[in-house]
C-alpha cells in the first residue's frame, strides 16, 4: 500500500509523544490525533479522554462492511492497568454487529489485548501499524485488508434482510431524502410494503441531520406506534405520544383534546416546532389523537414524518381523511438500476469477492427481485455465504442459478403471497400471476378475474390493485401495475400456488361471495 510522505514525518512525532503518555489535562496531543483522525480517515467523536486512554466513535466512509458504520476506537498508550482497561472497556462498548478498534502503543500490553480481544468482531493494531494507516495514501484500502485477514469473513458480511439498512449499507433514496431535509415546512406521509426501506430512510434522515448538527436534531424525536399497547383507544394513543416526548406527570395524564396545548407548550420549551418521526403508524393513524396531532402540524406547532403500510395509504387517498390534506405522499418503490447495483456489489467487493460478468449477474438478480431492497439483502447474504465457504472462487451467473432455485429462496420470496388474507385479494394476486400480463391496468385486472368468477367494478379493482402494491406483488411505473418480481410466477408456480392454491381461493372467495355479496359500485 502507497504511503503518503508529506505525512509521514509528522506522523512519527506525533505517535511518539502518543507512546510517551498523556492525561486527561493535559492532552493536546489526544487532540492533535483527533484532528489527524479526521483529516485522513472519518469524523471522530471523542467520548472519554483520560491517563494514557482515549475513548472515541467514528466510522469508515466508503467500507461496507458489518459494523464500519459504527466503530468505537480506543487509544491506550501502555500503563500497568492496560489490561483491566480493555477488560471494562470491552464490558462497556460491546454489542451485537459492533467493530472495536484498539490502537495499543505499548509493546508489552499488544499481546494482552489480542488475548482479550480474541474471537470478537474486533481489530487490534499495533503503533506501527497504526501510523502506517494514518500515512496511507488509501487509509480505507489499508483498514478493508487488514480486517479480511484478521477476522472471520462471516463476520463481516453487512447484509441483513430483517432490521433496517443503516449508513454504509443504506443506497438511493436521494430524491425522498432531499425532499425530507429541504422541504422542512412541509409534513410527509411515508407509505409503501413492509421491508421496502420507509425505516431505512427515516434513520438516514435522522443520521443526516445529526452528522450535519443541524438544529432539528435536538427537536427530533421518533415514536414507533408498534410500542403501543393499546391501538383502539385514542386517550391511550394520546398519552403514549405525550410520554415518549417528556415523560413527566402531566403526559402521563395526557388527553387528545390536551395535544394542541402539549405541543404548543415544547414548541416555546425547545426553541422550535418538534420534527416528530412516527413509525408504524397503521393501527393508530384513523383514530382522534392524530386528526389532533395533524391539526398541531397544520398550526406550525410540529413536522411530521409518518411513516406506515396500507390503512395510512388509503387515508391519503381518501378526500374525507383530515391527514390527506395535511400530508405529502411519499412512495417508495424499487431501487433505480444503479443503487441497486450499490448494494449488491460493494459489499461483495469490499469482503474481497470477484464477480466474473457483473452486468449480466445484476440483470439476473434484478428479474429475481425486482429490485426491492430487502430481496437484493437476501441474494447479497446469500452470494456473500456461499463465497465464505470458498473464499477463491469467483462469483458466476451459474452461481446465481443454483441460489435462484434453493428451497429457502423460493419460500422467501413467496412469503408475500401468504399475508394475502382476504379471499378476494388473493384471488386476484393468484389469477394474476397465473396469466402473468406484460402490463396490468384497471380493465386487464378485470378481465384476467372474469375468466376466474370474479366480478369487480372499477374501483374495487381500483382499491384491489393497490393493496396488492401495498403487499409487493405489484409494482406501478409509469402509469400501469406490473408484477414487481419476474421470478414470482415462476416460484409461485413449483410451489402449488397457481394450482392448488388458486383452486382454494376460487372456492373462499365463492363462499365469502355467497355470504356477503360484493355490491358493484
Amino acid at each position: 500500500m502507497p504511503i503518503d510522505r508529506s505525512s509521514e514525518t509528522s506522523h512519527t512525532s506525533l505517535f511518539r509523544k502518543l507512546a510517551e503518555g498523556w492525561d486527561s489535562l493535559h492532552d493536546g496531543v489526544t487532540q492533535a490525533f483527533l484532528q489527524s483522525w479526521r483529516k485522513r480517515i472519518s469524523y471522530a467523536e471523542l467520548k472519554e479522554v483520560g491517563h494514557c486512554v482515549l475513548y472515541f466513535l467514528t466510522d469508515l466512509p466508503e467500507i461496507h462492511l458489518l459494523g464500519t458504520d459504527d466503530v468505537h476506537v480506543l487509544l491506550l498508550a501502555g500503563t500497568s492497568d492496560d489490561a483491566e482497561i480493555l477488560k471494562a472497556w470491552k464490558r462497556k462498548v460491546g454489542a451485537p454487529r459492533r467493530l472495536l478498534l484498539s490502537l495499543v502503543l505499548s509493546e508489552q500490553s499488544l499481546p494482552v489485548a489480542r488475548e482479550i480481544f480474541a474471537g470478537e468482531r474486533a481489530l487490534v493494531l499495533s503503533l506501527s501499524e497504526a501510523r502506517y494507516l494514518l500515512e496511507s495514501s488509501e487509509p480505507g484500502q489499508e483498514f478493508k485488508r487488514m480486517l479480511r485477514a484478521r477476522l472471520p469473513i462471516r463476520s463481516l458480511i453487512p447484509y441483513n434482510y430483517l432490521r433496517p439498512a443503516y449508513g454504509q449499507l443504506f443506497f438511493g433514496r436521494q430524491q425522498e431524502l432531499g425532499r425530507l431535509l429541504h422541504e422542512d415546512d412541509v409534513s410527509f406521509a411515508i407509505a409503501g410494503p413492509s421491508r421496502i426501506g420507509k425505516t431505512s430512510l427515516i434513520h438516514e434522515y435522522q443520521r443526516i441531520l445529526k452528522r450535519r448538527r443541524d438544529p432539528r436534531a435536538l427537536r427530533l424525536f421518533e415514536i414507533d406506534f408498534y410500542a403501543c399497547s393499546n391501538t383502539t383507544s385514542s386517550q391511550e394513543v394520546a398519552r403514549f405520544f405525550a410520554m415518549k416526548i417528556d415523560s413527566s406527570s402531566r403526559s402521563h395524564r395526557m388527553t387528545c383534546e390536551g395535544l394542541i396545548d402539549f405541543l404548543r407548550y415544547q414548541l416555546h420549551e425547545r426553541g422550535g416546532a418538534l420534527e416528530l418521526v412516527l413509525d408504524e403508524v397503521d393501527e393508530v393513524c384513523a383514530g382522534a389523537a392524530f386528526d389532533v396531532i395533524g391539526e398541531a402540524a397544520k398550526q406550525g406547532l410540529c413536522r411530521l414524518i409518518v411513516c406506515g403500510r396500507g390503512r395510512l395509504f388509503k387515508m391519503l387517498l381518501s378526500k374525507d381523511s383530515p391527514l390527506a390534506c395535511r400530508l405529502e405522499l411519499l412512495r417508495p418503490g424499487p431501487l433505480e438500476d444503479e443503487e441497486a447495483k450499490a448494494l449488491l456489489f460493494l459489499p461483495l467487493r469490499d469482503l474481497g469477492i470477484e464477480v466474473n460478468r457483473p452486468d449480466e449477474v445484476a440483470a439476473k438478480v434484478f428479474k429475481l427481485t425486482g429490485r426491492l431492497p430487502h430481496l437484493l439483502q437476501f441474494y447479497g447474504k446469500k452470494i456473500a455465504e456461499c463465497a465464505a465457504e470458498e473464499p477463491a472462487a469467483p462469483l458466476t451467473l451459474e452461481m446465481i442459478e443454483a441460489l435462484s432455485w434453493d428451497m429457502d429462496t423460493a419460500h422467501y420470496v413467496t412469503s408475500l403471497l401468504r399475508v394475502l388474507d382476504t379471499p378476494g385479494l388473493r384471488l386476484l394476486a393468484l389469477a394474476l400471476l397465473k396469466e402473468n400480463p406484460p402490463e396490468i391496468t384497471v380493465a386487464t385486472a378485470r378481465a384476467v378475474v372474469s375468466r376466474w368468477g370474479m366480478q369487480l367494478s372499477h374501483t374495487q379493482m381500483t382499491d384491489l390493485l393497490n393493496e396488492l402494491v401495498i403487499n409487493s406483488v405489484l409494482s406501478w411505473k409509469r402509469g400501469v401495475f406490473s408484477i414487481s418480481i419476474n421470478a414470482l410466477p415462476t416460484y409461485a408456480a413449483r410451489l402449488g400456488y397457481l394450482d392448488d392454491g388458486l383452486t382454494e381461493a376460487i372456492a373462499q372467495f365463492a363462499a365469502g361471495r355467497d355470504q356477503h355479496p360484493m355490491p358493484m359500485r
